[in-house]
């Protein structure tokens, strides 16, 4: 089976920022981080509407472990990741991303 998932030319952006913070404390917290949104997108890719729509028609996947969401739409029933943010960040200044 062909997967279909798209990512926003932004996320990469968002996950260095991400990875950057946590590789001020080590770079075992940056490696696990990363393993955690590699099983995270995983999940998602898997199972698309799994999780609940917050906003708009994004869905938002928390990081277990970690301060930090995935934001995604289901398009044609596959994901298309838009952004990770840090969960403290105020809702409105979440990326309007489409």
């Amino acid at each position: 089976m062909q997967e279909n998932h798209s990512f926003h030319p932004d996320f990469p952006d968002d996950l260095g920022e991400a990875l950057d913070y946590f590789d001020g404390y080590s770079t075992g917290t940056a490696n696990r981080f990363r393993d955690a949104v590699r099983v995270r997108i995983r999940l998602i890719v898997d199972n698309p509407e799994l999780f609940s729509i917050v906003y708009d028609d994004v869905r938002i996947a928390r990081l277990p472990k970690y301060p930090y969401s995935i934001h995604y739409r289901v398009v044609n029933g596959a994901p298309n990741f838009l952004s990770v943010n840090h969960t403290s960040k105020d809702r409105k200044n979440w990326p309007k991303r489409k």
